[in-house]
């Protein structure tokens, strides 16, 4: 069932409950028989690779298919990579049912508790362009500016041009454009060229969201805490 959603062939529109997908169909027809653990992991590799999202961790993760295979640290690590990359569905569930303003307030916060210092949300009509300005030092006199959008399809380059040239009213140099989704590559490489002038613009998609709240604490608690140890060699090797 995890391996399915990641796929992108189920959907759960509430906990518990699952649909599948019109993605889903398409691959119950077009598939040549059974859809095994494998297949879909090849399946989410190859889209990760074409998004440019995957990790080599993610990636050498995706393809541990069965737990005999590996030793029991390969298996924490896949294990605890599993339930990441749930926690990080679950994440973007979640942010797809909040209101553009409180998303607009979860991604300050989510810079704030990043140390950037205190910020302020601006969204709403009339807001040029900017959803949040953070304010990197006690006078405001260095700032980062915010767009944030809550949008199921991928963005493209137009938003990334739109978004530096609501930038150039304040005089700002800094800018960051969180999005529940992902960039085209032709937004990140026009990313890439305004950052080589006199702006600099970070991109955040949707899963680079979610990963920094769940380092940073933001909509996320513990549930276990596992301390691993290993033989200390070097103790054994000095005289006791």
């Amino acid at each position: 069932m995890f391996d399915l959603r990641r796929a992108g062939y189920l959907y759960r529109p509430s906990r518990g409950r699952f649909l599948i997908t019109n993605a889903g169909r398409v691959i119950l027809q077009t598939h040549q028989g059974e859809i095994t653990d494998a297949d879909l992991r090849s399946i989410i590799a190859a889209q990760q690779s074409e998004n440019g999202s995957a990790t080599p961790d993610q990636f050498h993760a995706e393809h541990v298919a069965r737990f005999d295979d590996v030793s029991p640290s390969e298996q924490i690590r896949y294990s605890f990579q599993s339930l990441q990359d749930d926690l990080v569905q679950e994440l973007l569930d979640s942010i797809a049912n909040l209101s553009p303003d409180k998303f607009e307030i979860l991604v300050v916060r989510l810079l704030e508790s990043m140390g950037y210092g205190e910020g302020v949300t601006v969204g709403g009509s009339g807001d040029g362009g900017i959803d949040g300005i953070i304010n990197q030092d006690a006078l405001g006199l260095e700032k980062v500016y915010v767009q944030a959008k809550r949008w199921s399809n991928q963005v493209g380059e137009p938003e990334i041009r739109n978004f530096s040239g609501s930038l150039d009213p304040y005089g700002a140099t800094k800018g960051v454009f969180i999005t529940t989704s992902t960039f085209s590559s032709t937004a990140r490489q026009t990313a890439q060229t305004i950052s080589a002038g006199s702006k600099f613009i970070r991109l955040v998609d949707g899963n680079e969201l979610a990963q920094l709240m769940i380092r940073h604490g933001v909509g996320v608690v513990t549930e276990y805490t596992y301390e691993i140890k290993k033989l200390d060699e070097n103790y054994f090797a000095e005289e006791i």
